[in-house]
Order: structure tokens, then sequence, then C-alpha cells
């Protein structure tokens, strides 16, 4: 055999080898892992054109609010396309990931992503949420109670505080482990009476001792009804993000600003999203419980006195005596300055 044949029969020979040896450790050609017909930007298209409930499940706001959401971020230059992938799907990446507390995994399958695409958009949207807050929610400073508790201008207002669970590093436990022995962060918040988070500090340590909530400025008014919602605020909060239920999988600074976040949409939906769900169902339990209230209390067995349809007039001009009270406050400390 001639060399030049020697040489031929040991190439095909390595080549051979080589083809084996890839196949095996599936070297070469491979199915996509993201190959579904419907990719992030047409499912965007669907839930935008599709029907209503769609958006609403999915994401957790109306199609009208997420389109209001998206412009907003745009308009302020919070967020701007890139090359792949528009405002409206990188914000839909992280709403669906707050919605449903889904893992980046599941979220890639969804947007047909990798996974390192999702976990940008992400966090790029995280920030660009905690930079609109100050549009929607005042956070307070880490002298919060000399600015609200003390401060006779913030009556009107109610201080309470609820525990997120979170997932904390193994030397650290200790100090976030609350009384009841679960690992959690403490969040201080102030609500209105229109359900809207006016101050919101996060992070606080599990084991951090809860503030006292401000309830004597209504509750001991027998002559008034009127509901402080923060309990059924947090409900509400907890119950449209549900990564707040559970510890997600994240460092501590950024649950922290997951809880702030939440509460920045809470109070943007509580402005753009009309006839959300989430809220009726808590003004139905309100006028259940005001049907209650009423029935316990009342001196008469008469059916004919609507109690259930809004603050009444004693409840009206409570508030006015109020406003005003707080108005002539502020007015006499600006004199005394």
């Amino acid at each position: 055999m001639a060399k030049d044949d020697h040489v031929m029969v040991f190439l095909a020979k390595c080549v051979l080898l080589i083809s084996i040896i890839a196949s095996y450790f599936g070297v070469g050609s491979k199915k996509r892992v993201h190959g579904s017909i419907l990719t992030g930007a047409d499912f965007i298209k669907y839930l935008i054109e599709g029907h209503p409930r769609g958006c609403y499940d999915l994401l957790r706001m109306n199609v009208g609010c997420f389109l209001q959401f998206a412009d907003e971020m745009k308009t302020r230059g919070l967020l701007t396309d890139s090359r792949m992938v528009r405002v409206e799907e990188q914000l839909a990446i992280f709403l669906f990931t707050l919605a449903h507390n889904e893992r980046n995994r599941v979220v890639q399958n969804r947007f047909q992503h990798s996974g390192e695409t999702i976990s940008r958009y992400f966090n790029k949207c995280l920030k660009a949420c905690l930079r609109l807050g100050k549009y929607y929610v005042k956070q307070a400073g880490k002298d919060i109670s000399h600015e609200i508790s003390f401060n006779p201008f913030f009556l009107s207002l109610v201080q309470d505080g609820t525990h997120i669970p979170a997932l904390i590093p193994m030397k650290e436990q200790p100090r976030y482990r609350n009384r009841k022995g679960v690992l959690s962060q403490n969040v201080l918040i102030v609500v209105d009476f229109d359900m809207k988070f006016q101050y919101v500090l996060s992070g606080w340590e599990g084991s951090a001792s809860g503030s006292r909530v401000l309830r004597n400025v209504v509750w001991e008014r027998s002559q008034n009804r009127l509901k402080i919602p923060n309990e059924r605020t947090f409900a509400v909060l907890k119950k449209r993000f549900p990564i707040l239920t559970t510890a997600p999988p994240y460092s501590i600074k950024k649950q922290g600003w997951i809880v702030l976040s939440c509460c920045i949409l809470h109070n943007f939906i509580r402005k753009w999203n009309w006839q959300d769900s989430y809220f009726e169902e808590h003004m139905e339990e309100e006028i259940e419980d005001s049907h209650g209230l009423n029935d316990i209390d009342s001196d008469s067995d008469s059916d004919e006195e609507d109690i259930g349809r809004g603050p009444t007039n004693a409840d009206k001009q409570y508030m006015c005596n109020l406003r005003d009270e707080i108005a002539q406050q502020m007015w006499n400390a600006r004199a005394i300055r």
C-alpha cells in the first residue's frame, strides 16, 4: 500500500473517532432549547390583543394599566427598547415573575429567552420600578419614628408592619429569625385610607421589634364607621404578588427591593387599574363588615337604612374636621418658625 494510502486511512480513522466522541458527549448539532412557535414578542401581542382577562391573570393588571406602565417607563427614560426585547416584554418578564413567584427556568420557557437574558431584564426592570417609586410612594428614612410616629400631621395615616419570608445566609440567620422562629424581614409601612402605601421601609431584620400602630385616631371614636385598611392592604398586596409569601432566592438587599417594588406597583395599580378585582374584593368584605357592625350596634331591626354604600355623613364630617385640624396645625407650626 502506498504511503499516501496509509495517510488517508489514518485520517479517516481520526475523523470517525472524533465523530463518535462528539456524538457521545453531545457536541455538534443540537435542538434549540427555546423553540416554541410562540415567542416572547408574540406572547405580549397575545396578551394585549387577546381576552382582557389573560393580561390580568398573568401580569396582575389589565391591558390599559399595563400599557400605561410601559409608556410611563419609556416617557420618564427609565427603560428603553433593546435590539431584541421591547419595553413591554421586559416589564412582562418582571411582572410575571412577581405575580407567580416563578423561577428563572419557567420564565425562560414562557418568553423563549436564555436564563441570562431573563435575569438581566428582571434586574433592569426592578431598578427602574424603584426609580419610579418617588412618583408613587415616599420611602421613609431610617429615623422613621421622628418623621411619622411623633408628627401630628401624620395622624390621618396608619403605621404598621408585616413580616415577609426571607432567604438568609446561615451566619446571619439569628438576626432575621422573628419571635415565631421564622426567617423574615420586617417591613414598616404607612397606609392611607385609600389603601395606598405612603411610606415603606423594607429590609429590617425579622427579630426587630414591631412598631406601634396608631389606631386611636379613628378606632377609639365610636361615632364614626371608618375602617383602617392596613391588614387588608397587606392581604391585597400578598395575594397579587405571591413572591412575598415565600422566601425568594435572591440576596438580602434584592429581597428588600422586591418588597418595595411590589408596594410601588400596588399604588400604581390603585391609581390606573380601574375595576380591579383584588380591590373590589376588599370593598365587598368591608361592606359585609359594615353591615355586621350596624346589626350589632343598631337599636332597631329595620333593614331600610342603607349602610353599605360608602362613608356616612358623620364619616365625611369627621374627615373634614380632621383635615381642617391638620391644616391648622401645619399653619401654626409654620407661623412659629
